[in-house]
């Protein structure tokens, strides 16, 4: 079986992150990566374009960061932060297929954004399990098609294909899942915590099935926990939690054990190598900080 190596771009404040991941026998993370960018995704986001000036001051910041790393994926895939994105959970007529389901999905979406249409944003659902046989708990992400025409843009100055467009949160669910399979009967919590806030999802069985978004998290740390734990207990039925799983660029790691005091809940730190190999030549210091790059190496690994 022949090797092949996909490339996951993360963006977290003013930084990009990067991670290669070599997919052969057993997935390899052959590149881990860091720079400051001139970006900010999550304040300006909403605002790209295919036009935007900043196009080739972000072709330049990458391909210095691709060259200095010796990338070889000829893919790229991105991860979002969740503030310039539209996400939504609510339930939705089980009966509604196809054509009737994407109208409904369009007027759900013009009810935050009026006036909106099919051309502005790109958007993609699924079911979320439920013991509710009325409504399917249907899940949506809907993303401005400036962001999507950006990133084309930068992807050709590159000269690299793009391949996903994913949320970071999200993709870091995947790094989640390949390093810790012996949660798959469990539920767990995995928390994404950045500038932009703190972004919550219960894992059930290694299958989301509830998320919430605080994006001004201006309790402590533990109390937004501690208010997650209580809103997926009535709204999930979720009485029992093996763990917190967190992960992004503002992981408290000093004080898990002050997380586990507040929230009753053990907390921990996402090891994005706990089953996952790196190669020797991936900085070290980065392998011990691997909760930052957990969007990056899951999206790179959801690509293969």
């Amino acid at each position: 079986m022949k090797s092949t190596r996909q490339l996951g771009v993360s963006f977290y404040d003013n930084r990009i992150q990067i991670a290669e991941v070599e997919q052969g026998k057993q997935p390899l993370v052959t590149v881990l990566a860091e720079r400051e960018s001139s970006l900010d995704m999550s304040s300006e986001g909403a605002h790209l374009s295919a036009d935007n000036p900043k196009i080739s001051s972000i072709v330049e910041e990458l391909s210095g960061l691709l060259r200095q790393s010796k990338v070889n994926a000829g893919m790229i895939s991105y991860a979002l932060p969740t503030n310039p994105v539209f996400i939504h959970t609510f339930p939705v007529d089980p009966t509604l297929e196809n054509e009737e389901l994407q109208e409904y999905l369009s007027w759900e979406l013009r009810q935050y954004f009026p006036g909106s249409g099919p051309k502005d944003f790109i958007t993609d659902a699924h079911v979320i399990p439920s013991k509710d046989k009325d409504a399917r708990r249907t899940f949506m992400v809907g993303v401005q098609r400036g962001i999507v025409a950006f990133l084309q843009k930068v992807s050709a100055g590159l000269k690299l294909k793009l391949q996903i467009i994913d949320i970071d949160h999200f993709s870091s669910e995947k790094t989640f899942k390949a390093n810790y399979p012996e949660l798959q009967k469990d539920v767990a919590v995995l928390l994404g915590i950045g500038g932009s806030g703190v972004d919550a999802s219960v894992v059930k069985n290694h299958e989301m099935v509830g998320y919430r978004s605080y994006p001004d998290a201006s309790a402590s740390l533990g109390a937004t926990i501690k208010n997650y734990l209580k809103h997926i207990k009535q709204q999930d039925d979720v009485q029992k939690v093996a763990g917190l799983y967190l992960h992004g660029s503002q992981v408290p790691s000093d004080s898990l054990a002050s997380l586990k005091s507040e929230t009753g809940v053990t907390a921990f730190s996402v090891n994005a190598f706990r089953k996952l190999a790196a190669a020797s030549s991936v900085d070290k210091a980065l392998v011990k900080e691997s909760h930052r790059f957990a969007a990056a190496i899951g999206l790179a690994l959801r690509a293969s």
